[in-house]
């Protein structure tokens, strides 16, 4: 049975690859770097902007990228996806929830305060600084287990992208896929989950924990 339910927060709460890689093409534009398509962009997000550069631009470009990329994050502000708000509401009542991002940890209260979530509805928000492992690695969750101090298989991850899966999975820990990113249900299928664990939206995470999350 399900005890505790952690969100990625990056299109799966809020709606940001839309407006975000907008955005890295605005950076890359300003840093006189080679354009690039967005599809080449959107397939990255789900993992750090150090990831995105260095793979797209090169490491050297890291640094640089990373601070014109926070002066722009820092004034930005993303809708909450539908549902999520609604959602996080009433799942708080009967779970333990929690955030864990590859956001910086200023970025992602800002964000999520504007989109207009309470942080108080989360136990904890696992940023960029707590962990030196980010997704696809699984041991970025290694310090919300041991906070939740909780058998893996009674912990439930909701995201968006590939690599929020193969984290989770590895991980041991339950779930669900919503494509609200860049990725889409064969693409998560192609990786072994089973389509009643792929939602369109958030929509229907309470009717999928109710049908196939209970002993």
């Amino acid at each position: 049975m399900i005890k505790a339910i952690i969100f990625d927060i990056d299109d799966t709460l809020l709606n940001f690859s839309k407006y975000a890689t907008k955005q890295v093409h605005l950076v890359a534009k300003k840093l006189n770097l080679k354009p690039v398509k967005e599809k080449e962009i959107n397939k990255l997000w789900g993992t750090t902007l150090k990831n995105i550069v260095s793979k797209t631009w090169g490491e050297k470009y890291i640094k640089e990228f990373r601070k014109e990329f926070i002066k722009i994050q820092k004034k930005s502000k993303f809708p909450p996806q539908p549902y999520s708000l609604s959602l996080i509401k009433e799942l708080k009542k009967h779970y333990i929830l929690g955030l864990v991002s590859s956001k910086s940890k200023a970025v992602l209260k800002l964000h999520i305060k504007s989109a207009g979530f309470n942080l108080k509805d989360f136990l904890f928000t696992n940023a960029a600084e707590d962990s030196k492992y980010n997704k696809p690695d699984p041991r970025v969750f290694s310090k919300p287990i041991k906070r939740l101090k909780l058998n893996p298989k009674e912990i439930l991850y909701i995201g968006d992208s590939i690599f929020d899966y193969i984290a989770a999975k590895k991980a041991g820990l339950k779930f669900i896929a919503v494509t609200t990113g860049s990725y889409k249900k064969v693409d998560f299928q192609k990786k072994g989950l089973k389509k009643h664990y792929i939602l369109p939206s958030l929509k229907g995470v309470e009717k999928c924990l109710n049908a196939y999350f209970v002993e």
